[in-house]
């Protein structure tokens, strides 16, 4: 008998967030669900990143246009399982993990293009389960249309805050839940060479804090994050940056150094779990990067954190600190402020225990959601067609 066979879409690497989640719901569907094969477009990562998580490469039979028949024809079963390939008719199930990727932010021609395959998704029978992610707002009407084709396509939909699950709600979906970032199930690793001084800090920039942000945003970020490590390195806290991404984010990581040189260290890792496990070596951090500030609460390290999105201030509401929240032209005295709350007892041990109270409620309605999931998906990845 076949192997069953589940695509994830929406996945990423070079994010870590979205590399994140990738490794998170392919290590639970293999640990559910035995041999299945774990699925991805041809086009995320390369080659040697797909191989190292043990993920199948899906062929794009209409992408070779009127020669995509007889390729497909050609390739048989057994050829595209010698070269760990898969055709889209042997693919059961559609897990999405795009964690933001619905919403007026990215325009109608994205989602229309989602949205003709989920119709040619559903027409196959294949079952799609949107995991956990950020929603809306849906106002565009060609975005709305296409939102709701989506969503109310798909068996399960889960929004990951409150203003995603009303934004869903909004268009009448009558199926979506609320469930946290399904990325709480997973412990980091702390690599074996990494070995800071103590008590160090975690500085996280996000280049999207500039790009979604007002024009005169780029100035004010700047400043915010040379006050960040100022304020930092005054306290005694070590500070490093993080490059959370490997491209976007290396320009303003690139400007921190040229303010700091060698006094402050620069953190690359390309594994996203082994990031989680640096994140929670930390003393406190200061994140605009959505998984780097979950990375650090639900390890219990206080965070303070900036926003471009809604999804900010709703994690931070999770974790019983929503006053963590800073804004990108907080003066020096605020920022100074809000760095001594994280540091100064007994307010830090208070926050600790509420945050590691918060995070094994998450991790607890992370697994409800996966049975949900799984129970879904029993009829499939058990061989009954």
């Amino acid at each position: 008998m076949d192997l069953t066979t589940i695509e994830i879409v929406g996945a990423a690497f070079g994010n870590k967030g979205a590399q994140l989640m990738l490794y998170a719901a392919a290590q639970h569907l293999r640990h559910a669900f035995g041999g299945v094969r774990v699925v991805v477009e041809p086009g995320t990562g390369t080659y040697e990143e797909r191989a190292r998580y043990g993920l199948y490469q899906k062929m794009r039979e209409r992408a070779y246009g009127r020669m995509g028949f007889l390729i497909e024809l050609l390739m048989h079963g057994g050829y595209r399982r010698k070269f760990g390939m898969v055709s889209e008719d042997e693919i059961d199930a559609i897990i999405d993990v795009s964690g933001f990727a619905y919403g007026d932010l990215w325009g109608p021609e994205h989602m229309e293009k989602r949205s003709a395959a989920v119709r040619r998704w559903k027409r196959r029978g294949k079952k799609i389960v949107i995991l956990p992610q950020t929603f809306g707002p849906f106002v565009i009407p060609r975005v709305r249309q296409a939102a709701l084709e989506i969503l109310g396509s798909a068996d399960l939909v889960f929004a990951r805050d409150r203003t995603s699950y009303s934004h869903a709600c909004g268009l009448g979906i009558t199926q979506v839940q609320m469930a946290p970032d399904i990325t709480h199930l997973v412990s980091g690793i702390v690599p074996d060479c990494f070995s800071p001084p103590t008590p160090w800090s975690c500085v996280i920039p996000n280049h999207q804090m500039i790009r979604m942000g007002a024009s005169d945003v780029r100035d004010q970020y700047h400043v915010f994050l040379v006050n960040v490590i100022q304020e930092l390195l005054a306290r005694n806290l070590h500070p490093h940056v993080l490059q959370h991404e490997a491209k976007d984010d290396s320009a303003l990581v690139a400007e921190l150094r040229s303010v700091f040189g060698d006094s402050v260290p620069v953190l690359r890792e390309e594994d996203p779990v082994r990031v989680k496990g640096i994140i929670g070596t930390s003393f406190l951090v200061v994140a605009s990067r959505f998984h780097g500030l979950l990375n650090a609460l639900s390890q219990g390290v206080p965070a303070l954190a900036t926003s471009w999105s809604h999804k900010y201030e709703e994690l931070l509401e999770d974790y019983g600190c929503p006053h963590n929240l800073l804004s990108p032209d907080a003066p020096a005295p605020v920022i100074a402020a809000k760095l001594d709350e994280l540091h100064r007892e007994p307010g830090r041990t208070t926050l600790v225990n509420t945050m590691c109270e918060a995070a094994a409620a998450q991790r607890q309605k992370v697994s409800a959601m996966w049975s949900q999931v799984d129970a879904l998906l029993t009829g499939r990845v058990s061989g009954q067609h």
